[in-house]
């Protein structure tokens, strides 16, 4: 089976891999047609690329992807298994705020924890345009969020309890981990496409 189309049995999951595929379709719009140049043009000295954001988001992604196969794992040794209607979930009062905090438009900035901060742009010609389009590794992220769903399906993602990656003391429960990672992705897909429609953006 495909890794990104699975046939998802729990209801807060499905909607959660709609969330994957939604943000891989706009990235996708956002970046295709657009040059070297622009993808790492800066409204602000200090302010991110649409590259930026996008590279963000992967480093992001794959710092989830290690607590969220550390949960699954430690979930399933536990045998906390779904068991009725997998459609009754409700995300914990932690789970319910933090993605509601993370939504766009951005009402509050949140500095990025320096392991996931962009990496500065390379210098133009070092690597081939193909290998260093931003959205490669961000859609190749979706495949892999996927799987970790596929994981999840069968398990009971309202007990089973996710540490940030960033904020250990932070903890929410696995189903609320994912809508984490779809909100944050939204807020800076948001952050990309306002820098294309910057005043001064390269044509």
């Amino acid at each position: 089976m495909d890794a990104f189309d699975p046939d998802l049995r729990h209801g807060e999951l499905r909607e959660s891999l709609g969330e994957l595929r939604a943000a891989g379709a706009e990235a996708e719009e956002l970046t295709s047609d657009l040059t070297p140049e622009q993808l790492s043009w800066r409204p602000e000295p200090e302010a991110w690329s649409i590259a930026e954001c996008l590279d963000h988001l992967v480093r992001t992604g794959e710092a989830y992807l290690e607590v969220l196969d550390e949960a699954i794992e430690e979930g399933r040794g536990r045998g906390l298994r779904a068991s009725g209607v997998r459609g009754d979930y409700r995300p914990s009062l932690v789970g319910r705020w933090l993605p509601g905090l993370l939504e766009p438009p951005p009402g509050l900035k949140i500095p990025a924890p320096r392991r996931i901060r962009p990496r500065p742009p390379e210098p133009a010609g070092s690597t081939d345009e193909d290998d260093a389009h931003p959205s490669a590794a961000f859609l190749d992220l979706r495949q892999r969020l996927a799987r970790r769903l596929v994981a999840a399906d069968d398990l009971d993602i309202a007990r089973i309890r996710v540490p940030s990656p960033f904020v250990p003391l932070l903890r929410f429960d696995l189903g609320a981990a994912f809508r984490v990672i779809a909100a944050h992705e939204r807020r800076h897909l948001y952050q990309a496409r306002r820098v294309r429609e910057a005043e001064g953006f390269p044509v």
